[in-house]
């Protein structure tokens, strides 16, 4: 059995993460449509690295389970019945005013500075999608100069009084009340109608998210009916692929070797690197105080390169060869053969791999089904308020409410108009307050109207773009998404557009490895023909070579940049830690009159440490070479004055300086400002001694404690290798001060050497047997899993996922949202009229009222 290192095991890799995913122009304008074509742009994008080593992240598999969960639960909501395309398109077109703008000024622009001025010039032409607004404003400011007239002191202001009572006919009372009736019944009816509008917008959620969850699932787990076996049983096909023909544990000894001798090998790699990282980290983590004070750490800058090259030689040596499917095999094998061997692989699976980032990432919130339960609570919610029905709900007792009083007033009117000689005061009460309401209720629903009005026109122009993309539109509109389709990279994208995404058969299921294409010496060929005809040729070259390639000297340990590296490391940090000489110190005013005492200046140059000391030979530069302690700068300086001791137990003494000269009195008080810039250093306490924690006892382990026995059949076992079950080991964040900092760094060259040797013991372990059993596993665990994975990579089940989306965002989604614009125009309309005949019928009863009074 063949299996992969533990995944908690990191690359060995010191650098910083880089980006796992490259953003294309490609990529950015198919999310903008949507995030299903985006798997044809990432179909095309160049292989990248994962930061980590590793293929299908923690994150890739949950999302698997959580869109197979998704689909359960969204598509048993989703509406089953077929949406009558062309009507909602023709609705769709209707919303915008017939001409998509959006969609004619991409095709009629070269680049997307034009595109953009010819959108806003477009668009000026389009403002009847904010028609509401406008008539709400300009009924907001005729209310303002109307509404006074209702007040009983403002009387005379009214136009058209009459002189004596005016008598109503039974006809017309009829009339009025049929009026009435008519005007209440439609508001109660425009207002209800939104609700289905709001039906279809659900509608639209629900069909979404069972197409966004099922083009995930699809993507991630496969579906049977289309014969796509899944990214993520891709992956871990390719995944398996690439470190069986890479230098990591599963080709060098898992192929060959028991599961546990594989472990073996990556635990030795992995506490390798993790003790390397150990000690960059505790370079990279040097206070910042030290260049605060003027100091530098040559230490630092001397085992940095040196450390590098151990980190290079280790990703390039046998060991990390077994360990790792992503390191060089430069020093192992045939280095050009083997990386063209491997780099056919990563072809063929970085699409895969960028897929299923891509979908992750598009989709992620959708198949958080907790989440989307809860949004959609809002919408039709069970036990939760249903907030985004508020505003019909309002709408829709405000028309009640205002019905009513409609209803009330011209009723009062037909019965009880007069009362004996005089006038009910009812009816125009009723009525002033009906015109009132109406009026604010017709604006509010207009401002709402506008704001409809912009959302349907900018969604229905995304989706009539969405419902009409082909390859010639693609094409036609790349100018204007600054895309250029002739370049021979973006060949592929027109083809799984073609053939994928809107093909002319929704019916087909077209294999990818026949569309994408890889161009080597300038000559194309599809992945099929790469995979199948080069991949098998290689490995039969390369494999039949192999011995000789294993015959040469593997050992890390013994090699010159691990024996400089811990050479270096036998000078104490402190040592090395000294004054900064790129800083300005005779112009500085703090220091510049050390340099005018000859003792002082030659002293000048010193490291943070007490006694002078001696730098080992292989340190650049300084080696050999003697460098001034603290203490030697203080004896120079106490020359001036009294070293006083009692202050401190260690050397970074300061003086007092006695009465002398001014010039050198200035000397001694820079040499004490020089003094106490030192015991600033010396004081912190924040030096990284970050450690390895026991996975027995939990407190501190040491990497210098491991030892390592041999058993009968050769194989040797670890004990306090600080490794835990899984095969990692955990960081114990620590901080001390100096002089503890200097014996944790100095304690890295027994670290080092002993996790090398181990390496140097587990390559010698674990390689002698490759040659005998790698050519029969190879066919079983290599070749026959690529031809499997060549005919189950097709994209047929793109196309319907699609059209899915289109039909539930716009069809159903856009086109309810349009209905709720259509159904408070009609609501606001109608309030408006009813503005009209409450105001006439108020002026006639409450004209008859005021007249009859002043007649009696």
């Amino acid at each position: 059995e063949v299996r992969a290192p533990p995944p908690a095991q990191p690359h060995i890799d010191l650098a910083k993460e880089s980006p796992a995913m490259v953003t294309t122009p490609v990529r950015r304008m198919l999310l903008g449509v949507l995030g299903a074509a985006s798997l044809a742009a990432a179909a095309i994008t160049p292989p990248v690295a994962d930061a980590d080593g590793t293929w299908i992240s923690d994150a890739n598999r949950q999302a698997a389970i959580d869109a197979d969960r998704a689909v359960m639960v969204y598509c048993a909501e989703a509406p089953q019945d077929e949406v009558d395309r062309t009507a909602a398109y023709d609705t769709l077109l209707g919303a915008i005013g017939g001409e998509n703008i959006v969609v004619t000024a991409m095709t009629e622009s070269a680049d997307s500075e034009e595109f953009g001025t010819k959108v806003v010039e477009k668009a000026q032409g389009s403002a009847g999608s904010a028609a509401g607004m406008v008539v709400a404003v300009l009924a907001l400011i005729w209310w303002l100069f109307c509404c006074w007239t209702a007040c009983p002191c403002c009387r005379c202001c009214r136009v058209c009084q009459a002189f004596t009572p005016k008598r109503t006919s039974k006809g017309i009372k009829c009339a009025v009340v049929a009026v009435g009736v008519v005007l209440g019944l439609g508001l109660v009816i425009s207002a209800s109608y939104a609700y289905s509008g709001f039906n279809g917008v659900v509608e639209g959620l629900d069909s979404v998210a069972c197409s966004g969850a099922s083009l995930v699932n699809t993507t991630m787990n496969g579906q049977e009916s289309s014969k796509f076996i899944g990214m993520l049983p891709l992956l871990d096909t390719f995944r398996g692929l690439e470190m069986s023909l890479g230098v990591n544990a599963q080709f060098f000894t898992g192929i060959r070797s028991s599961v546990d001798k594989t472990k073996g090998i990556s635990n030795s790699v992995y506490l390798a690197a993790q003790t390397l990282r150990l000690l960059k980290d505790a370079l990279d983590g040097m206070p910042a105080q030290i260049k605060a004070n003027k100091h530098k750490c040559q230490f630092c800058e001397v085992l940095a390169p040196e450390l590098e090259s151990v980190v290079g030689i280790l990703e390039g040596g046998v060991g990390a060869a077994l360990d790792s499917a992503r390191v060089e095999v430069d020093k192992q094998l045939n280095q050009e053969a083997a990386e063209k061997l491997q780099k056919t692989i990563r072809d063929a699976a970085a699409p895969l791999k960028e897929i299923t980032q891509v979908i992750q990432d598009t989709f992620g919130s959708i198949i958080d089904t907790e989440k989307f339960m809860e949004l959609r609570g809002h919408f039709e919610g069970e036990g939760q308020p249903e907030t985004a029905k508020v505003p019909l709900n309002v709408f829709i007792v405000d028309s009640v409410l205002l019905s009513v009083c409609v209803l009330f007033a011209v009723v009062w009117f037909l019965l009880r108009e007069r009362v004996g000689e005089g006038y009910s005061r009812g009816p125009h009460r009723l009525a002033c307050c009906s015109w009132c309401c109406a009026w604010g209720f017709g604006i509010l629903m207009f401002l709402f109207v506008g704001i409809l009005g912009i959302i349907s026109f900018v969604t229905s122009s995304a989706c009539l773009f969405m419902a009409d993309l082909d390859v010639p539109l693609l094409e036609a509109v790349a100018p204007a998404l600054n895309m250029d389709l002739s370049k021979p990279e973006m060949k592929d994208v027109t083809s799984i557009f073609g053939q994928c995404i809107v093909p002319e058969d929704i019916n087909a299921n077209p294999a990818l490895m026949d569309i994408l294409t890889v161009t080597e010496d300038g000559i194309t060929k599809t992945l099929r023909q790469k995979i199948q005809g080069e991949v098998k040729d290689q490995i039969d070259a390369k494999f039949n070579d192999l011995d000789a390639k294993l015959a040469g000297n593997n050992n890390i340990s013994t090699s010159p940049e691990v024996v400089n590296m811990v050479a270096t490391m036998k000078n104490p940090i402190d040592m090395l830690t000294v004054v900064d000489l790129s800083v300005d110190w005779k112009s500085d005013p703090d220091f510049q009159a050390l340099f005018t005492q000859d003792s002082l200046a030659a002293a000048f140059f010193s490291s943070v440490r007490c006694p002078n000391a001696t730098v080992g030979p292989t340190v650049p530069e300084v080696g050999n070479k003697t460098i001034p302690g603290i203490d030697n700068f203080v004896t120079a300086l106490a020359v001036f004055g009294v070293r006083n001791t009692a202050l401190r137990a260690d050397c970074a003494d300061q003086v007092v300086c006695a009465l002398l000269p001014a010039s050198e009195n200035a000397a001694c008080e820079a040499g004490n400002r020089f003094v106490r810039l030192k015991q600033a250093i010396l004081d912190l306490t924040n030096f990284p001694c970050d450690a390895f924690e026991d996975p027995v006892s939990g407190s501190i382990c040491d990497i210098r404690d491991m030892t390592g026995t041999s058993s009968a059949s050769g194989e040797t076992t670890y004990t306090n290798d600080c490794l835990f079950s899984d095969g990692t080991v955990r960081r114990r964040a620590k901080t001390c001060n100096l002089m503890e900092f200097v014996a944790h760094m100095q304690a890295f060259e027994v670290r080092i050497d002993k996790t090398m040797t181990r390496l140097d013991a587990s390559v010698g372990e674990y390689a002698s047997s490759i040659s005998v059993d790698m050519k029969g596993l190879v066919q079983q665990y290599l070749l026959d899993p690529l031809d499997r994975v060549v005919d189950g990579l097709t994209c047929g089940f793109l196309a319907g996922n699609y059209q899915s989306v289109v039909d539930g965002f716009c069809y159903r989604g856009v086109v309810g949202l349009i209905g709720i614009h259509s159904a408070w125009t009609w609501c606001g309309s109608i309030a408006f009229l009813t503005v009209l005949a409450m105001y006439a019928l108020w002026r006639r009863a409450i004209d008859n009222v005021n007249t009859n009074a002043g007649a009696a």
